[in-house]
């Protein structure tokens, strides 16, 4: 008897990753026998970033208050450094230009030192019409890090990635993009930001956090532009309800992945009373990911992580998350995985059975290496052997762990069952 189960790719995308159980085993969401996936995120600003440009409130323009704001946003980040680091953990910092910066005495201007008319307290929500009239980045002190530190983050930037931390777009001058810039001035934002990483050594960002959650009201323009600038996921995006503990993807533009997340914020005013419940909500949605094989993400601004208050609830749930990487949770900057459920779908699956003999052959039909890719068997095997001294890392119990596969490689497993 032959049976052959053949998965299909359509588009560059699997229909169904799964083999027929009987004869072939399950393609696992996540790599490395992982059970679900999961991410911090932090939305991280300087005074120039969404700290000056005020929405909402009665004040339209405060510098001190940036300021102090910005210095909070530096303490914020060097706590979490510290708290990522004990842990080994890596998380996704959504970075605006200024954080690339270590000053600007050559009063260098950006995307054509723009004025957003748009920006009314009608169309944008902002507080007044001062922003209408006034140039984006006209409140640059021309300082340096040293003088001026609530405008310039680059050294902190830069020892976050050198420890490791994934450093991403939140838009070059923190845009509020729901009807406020159109698509040719979100263009010249991003570039402005590409070249800025690109002169200070970072490598380009493929994954974007809309400031200010304004991900509605942008059509599939605003999102060719996002795919030029080579982004692939967004976060932040609350237009719509996407399923619970999965990716979504953007109705005008279904290539981009959105990233679920939800935020966990301590606040002076919320310390006591709800301190408690922030905790549990974000211990909670962890225990769902892994439940659930899913993934989620958790995020704040490292502004409200200052407080003795906010920072225990800050320690014990990144310790929790630590822990529970035991029982198979994926603690990973969002980019990473992102870029690895890309690179899943692109796998071509195939199971030819044969008296007691199963093939099983994967091959990567994209163009983004796979690594980990982990099947799960229907039972423990008692013989697997692969083509080649590459066709996988282990075998733990009924699951293969598959080598690393290039664009167009391929692995074919030989299995035999009790």
């Amino acid at each position: 008897t032959v049976v052959v189960v053949l998965e299909i790719s359509a588009g560059g995308r699997a229909i169904s990753p799964r083999l027929e159980p009987r004869t072939g085993g399950r393609l696992d969401a996540w790599p490395d026998y992982q059970r679900a996936a999961f991410a911090f995120s932090f939305d991280w600003e300087t005074a120039m970033g969404g700290l000056i440009h005020t929405r909402g409130g009665d004040t339209a323009h405060d510098v001190a208050d940036a300021e102090a704001r910005a210095m909070n946003m530096r303490s914020g980040a060097q706590f979490l450094a510290r708290l990522l680091r004990a842990y080994n953990l890596k998380a996704t910092f959504y970075v605006n230009g200024y954080n690339f910066l270590d000053g600007n005495t050559g009063r260098r201007q950006w995307a054509g030192d723009p004025t957003y008319t748009r920006y009314t307290p009608t169309n944008a929500g902002f507080a007044s019409d001062y922003w209408t009239n006034h140039p984006w980045y006209g409140d640059d002190p021309y300082g340096t890090e040293q003088s001026n530190p609530a405008w310039y983050f680059a050294s902190l930037t830069k020892q976050l990635a050198a420890d490791g931390q994934d450093i991403q777009s939140h838009t070059f001058g923190h845009l509020f993009l729901a009807s406020g810039v159109t698509p040719q001035q979100l263009d010249d934002d991003l570039t402005q930001l590409d070249t800025v990483m690109r002169e200070t050594g970072y490598p380009l960002p493929r994954s974007f956090a809309f400031p200010w959650g304004a991900s509605n009201k942008l059509t599939d323009e605003y999102y060719r532009v996002f795919a030029k600038h080579g982004i692939t996921n967004v976060t932040r995006f609350y237009d719509t309800k996407p399923q619970a503990y999965e990716f979504g993807v953007v109705p005008a533009y279904p290539s981009i992945r959105i990233v679920p997340d939800t935020q966990l914020l301590v606040t002076a005013e919320r310390e006591t009373a709800n301190r408690t419940g922030d905790e549990m909500l974000a211990t909670r949605s962890i225990e769902m990911t892994l439940a659930l094989g899913g993934v989620w993400s958790v995020w704040t601004h490292p502004e409200s992580i200052t407080t003795p208050a906010a920072q225990g609830v800050w320690t014990r749930v990144v310790t929790y998350a630590a822990d529970r990487q035991a029982q198979g949770l994926w603690v990973a900057p969002v980019t990473a995985i992102a870029d690895w459920a890309e690179s899943r779908d692109h796998l071509y699956v195939t199971s030819v059975h044969v008296g007691t003999t199963t093939t099983i052959t994967v091959t990567n039909d994209g163009t983004m290496s796979t690594r980990g890719a982990t099947l799960t068997l229907p039972q423990q095997p008692s013989h697997v052997a692969w083509q080649g001294t590459e066709g996988a890392k282990d075998v733990r119990g009924a699951q293969v762990r598959l080598a690393d596969l290039t664009p167009g490689a391929q692995i074919a497993l030989e299995l035999r069952y009790p």
